[in-house]
């Protein structure tokens, strides 16, 4: 181990469970709950994540995927489409013999079939997608904005006239 009891401590503790935590970061849990799942106070988690180029990375890339993964969803709520489901269908099913061709046994049994279903764009999806990824464009309320604009350009020009 390197010289002090916190490098000690990570290397035992937090350095040979990277790709476990990477697993925790991928399930959601917070930083909060990492640090409890290795036995390690959050304060001492944070220290480490701010020291060690390692975990840091780990952490980053995790919850960027995270992140990607919550976009790519939003976005095909906004979007709507299709997909492809499994339905459990009744099957019936006859057995013939066939020398006579006359019905020998009869039954039902559980299969499956798979449906593609449309799923419509969410509405709420569309107006979050726009309202930030084009904000110009579709602003909540964009007669309230203009009216702020105007109240800040005669709030400056009142700081102005007052300054001289």
């Amino acid at each position: 181990m390197r010289g002090s009891g916190k490098i000690g401590k990570y290397e035992k503790l937090v350095e040979p469970r990277l790709n476990e935590i990477g697993e925790m970061v991928r399930k959601g849990l917070s930083d909060e709950k990492i640090a409890s799942q290795l036995g390690i106070a959050y304060s001492i988690f944070r220290e480490y994540r701010d020291k060690f180029p390692a975990l840091s990375a780990v952490l980053k890339k995790e919850k960027d995927t995270r992140d990607q993964c919550v976009e790519d969803a939003l976005y095909k709520s906004a979007v709507g489409g299709y997909v492809t489901v499994q339905k459990a269908v009744k099957l019936h099913r006859i057995e013939y013999d066939p020398a006579t061709g006359k019905k020998v046994k009869e039954w039902d049994e559980m299969g499956a079939a798979e449906e593609v279903q449309y799923i419509p764009p969410n509405p709420t999806a569309i107006i979050f997608y726009l309202t930030n990824r084009l904000p110009d464009k579709y602003r909540n309320n964009p007669a309230k904005l203009r009216i702020d604009e105007e109240k800040l350009k005669l709030a400056k020009e009142q700081a102005q006239k007052e300054d001289w």
